[in-house]
């Protein structure tokens, strides 16, 4: 039993293009839903919500609900408007009362080039170091897309035991979780989980 105290799952969460809500209430919702058939005018787990279908499997497996970290997840780069779809994900885990057992997603990296979606306009994008990511923050009058921001190292070595040691944070507060000192900038606050000299410029 210790060991399932201290499980994690990980999923996979693109929306591919369906709406955010699909497969909103897991396989309870959507009883008529079954492995490779999905009748007509029913809903999947293939969605953004398959971290709901997980959960209702895990409590009726285990009893009760693990978190679950999404590994990759929201719009991919190439579906146009993916910006704004990432950017209503961000919003919908800030609401402590959706997405409850996910406690992390790892969106798709921002595009950098100019006549692809990014999420934000090109001026919001100036770069930015991790040391000065929180004077960023706190000192541009802008809105903030972000209300917290876990700023993780880039390399393996060091990526690994930081998360390790920053994931009963992260389930706490429900920070945006990555590792770019840019996106660190968009947050109202940031907390880095490494020292100075790990986090690139």
């Amino acid at each position: 039993r210790e060991l399932l105290d201290s499980l994690t799952l990980t999923a996979y969460a693109w929306s591919d293009g369906r709406p955010l809500d699909w497969g909103a209430g897991g396989p309870d919702a959507w009883p008529q839903s079954q492995p490779y058939h999905t009748p007509q005018g029913a809903q999947d787990q293939r969605g953004f919500r398959i971290f709901e279908w997980y959960e209702a499997l895990t409590e009726r497996i285990l009893g009760s609900s693990l978190p679950i970290l999404a590994v990759a997840g929201g719009a991919r780069g190439e579906a146009d408007g993916s910006g704004a779809i990432n950017a209503n994900i961000a919003k919908l885990l800030r609401d402590p009362d959706n997405a409850q057992s996910l406690m992390a997603i790892c969106f798709e990296a921002m595009p950098r080039e100019a006549d692809r979606d990014a999420w934000f306009v090109d001026e919001r994008q100036e770069k930015a170091s991790a040391s000065a990511a929180a004077k960023v923050v706190s000192a541009t009058g802008s809105a903030k897309t972000f209300a917290h921001y876990l700023l993780l190292p880039t390399e393996e070595s060091q990526a690994v035991p930081a998360w390790r040691k920053a994931s009963a944070f992260a389930l706490t507060h429900r920070p945006v979780v990555g590792f770019s000192p840019t996106e660190a900038a968009l947050a109202e606050q940031v907390t880095i989980a490494a020292g100075p000299d790990v986090i690139p410029d």
